[in-house]
This record gives C-alpha cells, sequence and structure tokens, in this order.
C-alpha cells in the first residue's frame, strides 16, 4: 500500500507526524497537542471537513541536550544586525525563508552547515540545540525586523543631521545637514556603498565605500564638493 509521510518541525525540532494511509490519515497526538497550544484545532479541522483520520501514539520529541563540557559561548551582534552572532568564535545567522521556514546557518572552519539538513557532523549539532534553546529562553524566536538603511545611517550621524528613506528604494536614504544641504547614500552590496549629491549616484560624481561607516564619513566631503559647484 502506497502513502506519504509528513513530518512537523517547530523551530527546528519534530513534533509531530501525518501518515497518508490511502482511506484515512494516521496523525500523532503529540503533533495535535502542540498544535493545540497555539489554538490550532486540528481534529475539529479534520471532523469539520469529513477527513477520516486515527490518532497514533506521539513520536518522541526530541529535547536538546547542551553538552557542558564543550563550554559553548554566544554573543549576538549588536542591536543593528539582531539576527546573527557567534558560538565560540564561530559565526552564525538566524533565517527564515519559504522553503525551511525559521532555520540557522554556521559558519565552523569556513563551512556552512544548516540546522535543517539531515546530515549534520555529531560534532556540529550541539552548536545548533545551543542557539535554539537560548532563541527560546531569550525570546528572541520571532524573527526580528530588518532595520532599515536611514536608521542605521541615523544612528551613525554627528549631531544635526538627518536621514530618510528614498521612496521606493529601501537600499538608498537621504541625508540632510538642512533643507538645502543634502546628499545620498546607496548600498549596493554588504559591503559597496555610494555617497553622492543626486539620487541617480552612477551618472553623477559619488565616493565609493567598502562599509557602512565609511560611507557616513564621506557625508561632509560630498556637501562640500556640491557647495563649489
Amino acid at each position: 500500500m502506497e502513502w506519504e509521510q509528513l513530518t512537523v518541525y517547530h523551530y527546528g525540532t519534530a513534533v509531530g507526524t501525518c501518515s497518508h494511509q490511502g482511506s484515512y490519515i494516521d496523525v500523532d497526538s503529540a503533533l495535535v497537542n502542540e498544535l493545540a497550544k497555539y489554538d490550532c484545532d486540528l481534529e475539529g479541522f479534520m471532523v469539520e471537513n469529513d477527513i477520516s483520520y486515527e490518532l497514533t501514539k506521539g513520536i518522541k520529541v526530541y529535547t536538546p541536550k547542551i553538552r557542558p563540557d564543550l563550554h559553548l559561548g554566544l554573543k549576538w551582534d549588536d542591536w543593528y544586525c539582531p539576527n546573527s552572532g557567534t558560538i565560540n568564535g564561530h559565526y552564525f545567522y538566524y533565517k527564515r525563508n519559504d522553503i525551511h521556514g525559521d532555520y540557522i546557518e554556521l559558519i565552523h572552519n569556513h563551512q556552512p552547515y544548516f540546522s535543517f539538513s539531515g546530515n549534520i557532523p555529531s560534532h556540529i549539532k550541539p552548536y545548533f540545540d545551543y542557539i535554539w534553546n537560548e532563541l527560546r529562553e531569550t525570546g528572541n524566536i520571532e524573527f526580528p525586523r530588518e532595520i532599515s538603511l536611514g536608521s542605521k545611517v541615523a544612528a551613525r550621524l554627528p549631531d544635526g543631521f538627518k536621514a530618510y528613506r528614498v521612496d521606493d528604494d529601501e537600499d538608498q536614504c537621504r541625508v540632510e545637514r538642512t533643507r538645502q544641504k543634502y546628499c545620498y547614500i546607496k548600498k549596493m552590496r554588504d559591503c559597496e556603498y555610494y555617497t553622492s549629491f543626486s539620487e541617480n549616484w552612477g551618472l553623477y560624481p559619488s565616493i565609493k565605500s567598502k562599509s557602512l561607516e565609511e560611507a557616513v564619513e564621506a557625508v561632509p566631503k560630498v556637501l562640500e564638493l556640491t557647495e563649489k559647484m
């Protein structure tokens, strides 16, 4: 008899399975109980939609075991990059996409590892367990909102300057000393920025920088050039 099995994960932890048995569906009681915590009545949904099902013994839910002998230490990045950090000096990212949902990418000795992978080496898994546990305990499990370029620039500007997002372009902001003295910062890649007196930075003279800090430092230079033009 052909059948398919669906395993449901919650933030990297398996909480239950559903197995299609042809005329009915086997549903783990552990899955029903887990969904009930979030006001999702799975049994009620199946009854209402006339879906035949049978509750089965729930799977053993995996509980992360933190090895104290590893002496793991986690440090989150600053507020402008809240979804990344280092664990024992190895960089990690807390990410989300439509395919894998919430997941962690860990760079260990220049090799990337992903929490959704089915082939995680045994010496790497404790790192993922520790990070997931930290997320739950700190309440940071909700994916943080990306901070706009304008906010990042504003935090680095000296007193008297303001920064605004350019309409329809999240990777560009307008920096003002006064309404008559202003320029623009454009982000192209993670380490490529352009400071220019025009939104069309590619058509006019601009200063290229390798970091956001350098791009902000270039603001006075651009304003000085515009005053001479």
